[in-house]
């Protein structure tokens, strides 16, 4: 008999030792700022722990009341504090596990250069509108196979010109009225724009 209340008490103050442990983590999880500013791995110590706590609390629970029927332990309020706690600490782990979405997406992000796409108004440039003025006669309104005749003619000119070393697409200066009828009839806008002017009807004036 003294045996046994020697083996009850032992497992008893075992028993106390265990509760005393899970108290002290439930104290933890009630201070959410400390449990926001543990490091992931001693988050996921302390849940470990937990567990191997509870599976002796069980142990010595089982063990006294084979001795001892009446034990007044009140489980239910152990096990409650378990389950906060081992709630918290997964939520905790989850949450410190999972990677930041936006940081991550903002880390690689590749910002690519700005393209310019200039919008074509329908409209030739300063440029082709001032040589058409000065190589087209006052003398007489133009007519639409005179104004294609002009921009065939300033096709090929443009055509002719080579892009400077820099790798920098440069026009030279060209006098775009000095090309023969033989040599703007071989560039390769001029059959589309011929055919063009043949099917429109002939014009006064612009």
């Amino acid at each position: 008999m003294e045996n046994q209340e020697s083996l009850i008490k032992q497992l008893k103050a075992s028993r106390g030792y265990a509760k005393a442990s899970m108290t002290r983590l439930y104290s933890f999880v009630l201070n959410a700022e400390d449990v926001k500013l543990t490091d992931l791995s001693i988050l996921q110590a302390k849940r470990s722990r937990l567990v191997e706590l509870f599976k002796e609390y069980e142990s010595y629970n089982k063990q006294i009341l084979a001795l001892d029927e009446k034990d007044p332990e009140d489980v239910a309020e152990i096990e409650g504090k378990y389950f906060k706690i081992l709630t918290v600490l997964n939520d905790a782990v989850m949450e410190k596990s999972s990677p930041n979405t936006s940081t991550s997406t903002c880390a690689f992000k590749t910002k690519l250069p700005t393209i310019q796409i200039n919008t074509f108004t329908g409209k030739y440039n300063s440029y082709t509108s001032r040589a058409y003025q000065l190589e087209r006669s006052d003398a007489a309104d133009p007519t639409i196979e005179d104004f294609l005749l002009y921009l065939e003619r300033r096709a090929l000119a443009l055509e002719n010109v080579e892009p400077m070393m820099s790798g920098k697409t440069h026009h030279r200066a060209a006098v775009v009225n000095v090309a023969a009828a033989s040599e703007f009839k071989s560039c390769k806008h001029y059959t589309a724009a011929r055919s063009a002017s043949a099917s429109a009807p002939a014009a006064a004036g612009c």
